[in-house]
Formats: structure tokens, sequence, C-alpha cells
């Protein structure tokens, strides 16, 4: 009947996917770490409660390590997406803590052009991230289907793994689920911008 079929994909929403090596003596050093940022913290806090440290991490020293990681990830996506730009940075870099049933609404990053996530503690059960299809046509008609793929859902879950550093566009919105398991669930995100001339014509900044 046909002579010839494929499918053409356009406009895709990506996340990379880092699984780092060598990432246990890391994440053993991070923890202590924010132990400690946290017990100093101006805020009070409490096991139950969850906590967000300063969005600085990738200036201290004993988050070198990472922050290498995060630019060797952000830079090898910019590659990959062929952008032109003089340097990038990362803007900020924050760590979260989550106890048993706490969660992540949905929202994104803005002011940024890619983000990310590293999981430094990710016990079984502790929320996956879930990401949502950015069409807004896409959840007019919801058919049923007889098997989830990323071609039919309106939305996509990755389950956290300890070593995993994810990086997407900060445009792509994004919840954590519920922290069901017993542990605290912590992770590292960070934003990154472009410097130098963005854009094109009279759409044009500096950055």
């Amino acid at each position: 009947m046909f002579s010839k079929c494929e499918i053409s994909q356009y406009f895709p929403s990506c996340v990379w996917v880092h699984e780092l090596q060598d990432f246990k003596a890391m994440n053993d050093r991070l923890v202590p770490e924010l132990h400690r940022l946290r017990a100093a913290s101006d805020k009070p806090w409490r096991p139950e409660n969850p906590w967000q440290s300063a969005g600085n991490l990738h200036n201290l020293e004993a988050f070198q390590p990472l922050a290498t990681c995060m630019m060797a990830a952000s830079q090898g996506v910019l590659e990959f997406l062929k952008c032109r730009y003089d340097d990038f940075a990362i803007t900020n870099c924050w760590a979260n803590t989550n106890p048993k049933g706490e969660s992540h609404r949905i929202h994104s990053h803005p002011n940024n052009y890619l983000s990310g996530v590293y999981y430094v503690r990710a016990p079984e059960k502790c929320g996956d991230i879930v990401f949502f299809d950015p069409r807004p046509q896409s959840i007019v008609l919801l058919p049923q289907v007889t098997e989830r793929t990323p071609f039919n859902s309106s939305k996509h879950r990755i389950t956290a793994r300890e070593g995993t550093l994810l990086v997407f566009h900060s445009w792509f919105q994004h919840l954590v689920e519920t922290n069901e398991s017993d542990e605290e669930r912590i992770s590292i995100s960070f934003n990154i911008m472009l410097r130098g001339t963005v854009g094109y014509e009279s759409g044009e900044a500096e950055f």
C-alpha cells in the first residue's frame, strides 16, 4: 500500500540523563556538608520539615566536583543543540531535602536557558520527577491507549536514582511526586544561562 513510511520528529522536548562515575564517594562527602549548612541556616529546621539551601552552592569548595560535572553535562547539551554563545555559567545552585510526605508542585525555572537536578540520596519510592507536555493543544483530546509511550503521553516520569544528573530546558514544566519512603530525598538543582549575544536582530539580548 505504501512505498515508504517514516516518522519525522519535530519540536522534541528532551531530558538529558547522565550517570556519574564514582558518585558514591562524592555523595558521601556532600551529605554531611549539606547537613552542616542546614544546621547553620538562619531558619529553624525540624526533621519532619523540608529544607532548601541558598543558591550559591556552586561557589563553595565542597561542591566544586559536582559543579564541574554540571558544567560538563551542560556543555554537552549546548553542543548537541548547536547553540552559539560566548560563554555560559551556573546562575544558581541549591539543595533540597525532602522527608516523607513531601513533594514539589509543578514549576519551571524562568530567566535561564537550561536547568538540571542531581540526586544525592534517592531511596526507593522517594518520588519521581514528572515532566509535562509543553504543547497546550496536546490535552484537547486524550484517547485511551493500549500502552503508554513518549508519543501518546501528556506527561513523562523519570525515577530518581543516586548519581544521576538530569539536564533539561528551563521552560520544561515539572513536579516532584510525594516521598513515600521513610528516608530523606536529597537533590541539588541548578540553572544555566548563556553569556554573550543571544537571539537574532530585534530579539537580541546581551547577557
